[in-house]
Order: C-alpha cells, then structure tokens, then sequence
C-alpha cells in the first residue's frame, strides 16, 4: 500500500475520492478513520501516538511511502517538540509522524522532542496535512488537488514569482546599512530555476539586483493575481500575516485572491505562517477555493533565514513529479539527509530577537511571530511532508495548552506602530527541524484553537 490517508470519521467518505484516484493511477491508497486507528490501538497514551503506531504498521507491512493526516490539529493533533534556544520553546511538529525512530520521548517524562530522547530528527516516509476541520474545507482541498492532477493549467508551471523584503534590519530605510536582505536568497532560488521558466522578482532592495522591481504590497497582490507555479516569499511573518517591506497582507487579503488554480506550491521563509495551531496564513491560502495554492510549506514558529534558504533551494532542486500523486513530489521518497545545515537553526531568524526584549519595556517592535526552524519545514495541504513536504501538526502528548511565550502571540505591525497583545498565530512548522510541516492549508481567523 503505497498511500495511507487518515481522516477523522466525518470527513473520511470525502478524502475516499482522492484514495480512488490515486489508486486509479497506480498509487495504492487507503483511508482509514481516527475511531478505527484508536480502537486499534487502546494503550496508546493519546490519539498521536495511536496515529503514528498506525503509520509505523503501514511502513513496516505494506512499505507505506506516504501518508496523508487529512484533518486540521483540532482532529489529528500535531506533537509539540520541546526545543532549549535561547528560551525553552515546545514547537507544534507534524515531524513525529514521519521520524518512526524510537518514540519522541526516551526519557519517559512526558515532555517530546528533548536532546535526551534521542531523535535523529529524518523522515521515514513523506507526511503532508490536508488540514480540513469542516466538511466544506475538506471537500475544496481535494476538489483542488484532483483538478491540479488531472487538469493542471499549462501556462504557470513555466512561470516563478519571488516576493523578498529586508530581513535585517527589520525597520530598513533605503541608504541604510542592510544585515540580511531576503534579495540574496531570492537571488540563489534564481539561478537554480530552469531555463524554461520565467521568473519574476519584486524586493524591498531591488536596486543591486538588475530586474527585479521594487516589492510593494499593491504589487505582490496584483502579482499574486496573475497566475504563478510557484510563489517564494522571503521575509517576516506572522500566523495571520506576511510582511511585505512597511506593509501587511492579511489572511482576508489571501482569502480574496482570485488566481484560479495556477498556483501549486508556496514557499514560505518566513516565520510562523503555518502555525497550524492557530488560525494561519497557510491555512487561508490552501482553503481559498477560488485561488490560493494547492499546497503550503512554512514554519510553525521561526523561521531561520540560513536553515530556510538551504531548505527552499533543496526543495526547489527537485524537479515537480507527475501530477497525479498525493504530493508535488511523488517520485520522490523522503531521504534520510545528514545534512547538519538542515538539522540546525542558522544565527539569525526571520524575526528580530533583540526586538522581543523592546516588546517588554513596552517599547516599539515590528515582530513576525513564528516558527522555529530547527530542523523542519512544514506545510500544509495536500501534499507530502517531510522536510520538504511536511505535514504538520503538532501536540503535547499530556494535558494543557502548549507552552508559547507571549511574544509569539503578538502581531506583526507596520513600521511605525506599536505591537499589541492578541490574536494572531507559520507551517506545519519551522519546520526541518524540529517544526511541522504540512501542506496545504487554509485558515480564517486569528485567535488560538482550544486544546
């Protein structure tokens, strides 16, 4: 069985249609519903642990390659990683459901992910998010992606658009000294695009870089609009905003976006966009039923522009499988890389450390809550996960909310103004790391599920 699809029991006739697909075409595909894997298993501690016994039997008896959580972290919840950077962080991951290595918490303490528990932190088998919560969701996200495998619109898979502002400084002013300008990874993604395909770039820098036209956001929306493949987004981010230069694009903003089914993968380096956990941005654009994209991959917290630019550029390196599979990248079995670069955060994140410290003296800060990266990309959707694909959610394994410092529940505003306390939530997952993944999501607003 080369595909497991595992929905929770009221939306499970619905992902049947996309398992009758897929093994149509060759890809043996089963669904199974969360009553049938919990009953299965009773002396699991909690529903994530029946669910990745379930997907470790499959592996081990079938020779599963991948495997589909088709629900949203409210259904099939993702197991939080404890990560020591800095500050103690427990990082929402769809990671453990595809690293079957031991069982995420050696030490028996109830606390996964420690530096004691022993992971490798490599995918056995691809993991991708179908992050639905209501029937309605779940029927547009595989409306979409059988569209996408049976009728892909020609035109846009020739056609790229990279959206880079100025990381560091994260208040940049033209003339001033640049630390870390997101044109640089946009710059890299370039040179490895095909001959074939068309690349537009917009930055907030643009004037090093011939060609590329300068990033506003009135010109990435209308950008957005017009029909793209792929869509990189480099920059600061927030669970229910992208930062475009002194701007914001909103989760109502993506909501809107009209662009049809050009769209099949969304990049993101930025932070937190995927936070399946909340309400996020990468749940919005994979929901949009009018546009968006068939799938996400971002960070559940920060996100590390060094780790991102290795993980985007491995990503982008793999050439797009046959449409008519599961994920994007169906040909293509997860591999156990030893990579250290794409197990471990670089020095600098998509948000401005120093700022969190401002943010307590009640002074200005212009934080893009996020994902931590360490060691994983999520993304959200419908398609695989992994690292490059991952599906991510993200979950304690014992009881409470998880444990997020308020600087991450804060929201990201114009240069200018003031953060305020609230509502808002980044993928499945820094997700190469320790975060989640998860493909192809799609949320609507911003404030922070129950658990």
């Amino acid at each position: 069985m080369d595909c497991v699809i595992i929905a929770p029991d009221s939306l499970a006739d619905l992902y049947q249609k996309l398992a009758d697909y897929q093994t149509r075409v060759g890809i043996a595909t089963v669904v199974r519903n969360l009553s049938l894997i919990r009953a299965a298993d009773p002396r699991s501690n909690d529903l994530p642990q029946a669910v990745r016994s379930f997907i470790k039997s499959a592996r081990d008896l079938w020779g599963t390659r991948w495997a589909v959580l088709a629900g949203d972290h409210d259904a099939i919840p993702m197991r939080y990683a404890r990560v020591n950077f800095a500050f103690t962080l427990d990082i929402p991951s769809d990671a453990y459901y595809a690293d079957l290595d031991g069982t995420w918490d050696g030490n028996g303490n109830g606390i996964y992910g420690e530096v004691d528990d022993s992971l490798d932190m490599n995918p056995d088998l691809a993991v991708g998010r179908l992050s639905s919560g209501t029937r309605a969701e779940a029927q547009v996200l595989v409306t979409k992606a059988l569209r996408y495998a049976t009728s892909p619109l020609a035109p846009p898979l020739t056609k790229e658009l990279i959206l880079a502002e100025v990381i560091v400084p994260t208040n940049w002013t033209p003339g001033q000294l640049i630390s870390v300008d997101g044109a640089v990874q946009g710059e890299s993604l370039k040179v490895i695009t095909p001959a074939c395909v068309t690349v537009d770039r917009y930055y907030e820098n643009p004037n090093p870089y011939p060609g590329a036209l300068q990033l506003t956001k009135a010109a990435a929306l209308s950008a957005m609009g017009r029909g793209y493949g792929v869509i990189h987004h480099v920059g600061h981010g927030a669970r229910s905003q992208l930062s475009i230069g002194n701007e914001l694009i909103t989760m109502p903003e993506l909501a809107a976006l009209t662009n049809g089914d050009s769209v099949g993968l969304w990049v993101a380096s930025n932070c937190a966009s995927a936070g399946a956990d909340f309400e996020c941005v990468a749940e919005t654009v994979v929901r949009n039923p009018s546009g968006g994209a068939l799938a996400y991959v971002g960070a559940t917290r920060d996100a590390w522009p060094g780790s991102d630019e290795k993980v985007s550029k491995t990503l982008m390196r793999r050439p797009l499988g046959d449409a008519g599979a599961v994920g994007l990248f169906r040909d293509h079995p997860p591999r156990r890389s030893r990579d250290p670069d794409l197990a471990m955060p670089s020095d600098v994140p998509h948000r401005d450390p120093s700022r969190d410290r401002a943010a307590e003296r009640g002074q200005h800060r212009r934080h893009r809550d996020g994902l931590r990266r360490p060691g994983g990309i999520g993304a959200r959707g419908g398609l695989e996960g992994g690292r490059g694909i991952p599906g991510g959610v993200h979950e304690r394994g014992r009881a409470g909310r998880a444990s997020v410092p308020r600087e991450h529940d804060r929201e990201i505003l114009p240069r200018g103004h003031v953060a305020r306390q609230g509502a808002l939530p980044g993928f499945p997952h820094g997700h190469r790391r320790l975060a989640g993944s998860f493909l192809a999501p799609g949320l609507r607003s911003s404030r922070r599920r129950g658990r």
